[in-house]
């Protein structure tokens, strides 16, 4: 079981990891507004991926930073198809990362999550036994990304079906951000705004469906 002295001093570690990242971006374009950001195009291309891919294995096991900030980061700075391309290499780091750590601290790790996390623990006692499906159900909740995953590898889920349903239950998420990214410089856009929209929905449909499912386990406990 994780103590909160540990969970306090990490969290300090990933907010000084964070906090030089951006020094470092500061440093080297002078600014980090959205209109630097926009101009700044990698001339090492597999390098800047390369870079991208440390930043998802960064945010695996960081709960701060939403993970949506990544997948635009890589819209900016990638066109469409390779924008995705590595949105879902980000995608399958960041579910692989926290499940394998969910799946080596086990039960006690399991007590906990459902304990601290109502939410988690709701959708859990619906009586879904299908991997996928319930897999699927805990990302369209709403549930963090790092949450679910460590939940998931505590129940010691099957890697393979795990990890096909985490990629399918995220991309409603991942796909907006990455056109949201692509689009930043235009914010009046059709598609910008579509995507904001399309954002808040999903946000709205989750509440919607958690509702739904709290009271279902209030109906049948």
């Amino acid at each position: 079981m994780i103590d909160r002295k540990k969970k306090w001093i990490w969290g300090v570690v990933l907010v000084l990891l964070w906090s030089g990242i951006g020094v470092l971006l500061y440093r080297s374009s002078g600014s980090l507004t959205l209109q630097e950001l926009l101009k700044y195009q990698p001339e090492n291309k597999l390098l800047a991926a390369l870079i991208m891919c440390g930043l998802f294995l960064l945010k695996s096991v960081d709960f701060l930073l939403h993970f949506g900030i990544l997948f635009a980061m890589s819209g900016i700075m990638y066109p469409l198809p390779i924008a995705l391309f590595l949105n879902t290499i980000g995608l399958l780091i960041l579910s692989v990362v926290p499940y394998w750590i969910g799946r080596q601290l086990g039960a006690p790790l399991l007590t906990q999550l459902c304990e601290k996390h109502p939410r988690l623990r709701n959708v859990t006692q619906i009586g879904i036994s299908n991997e996928i499906l319930l897999n699927i159900l805990i990302r369209l909740t709403g549930i963090p990304v790092n949450l679910a995953s460590l939940y998931m590898g505590a129940r010691h889920f099957s890697f393979g079906r795990y990890l096909f349903a985490s990629v399918l239950g995220n991309l409603p998420m991942m796909l907006p951000f990455t056109l949201m990214g692509m689009n930043a410089g235009d914010p009046k856009s059709p598609v910008f705004v579509g995507t904001i929209v399309w954002t808040v929905l999903l946000a709205v449909a989750a509440i919607l469906i958690y509702i739904i499912l709290l009271k279902r386990n209030n109906r049948h406990p």
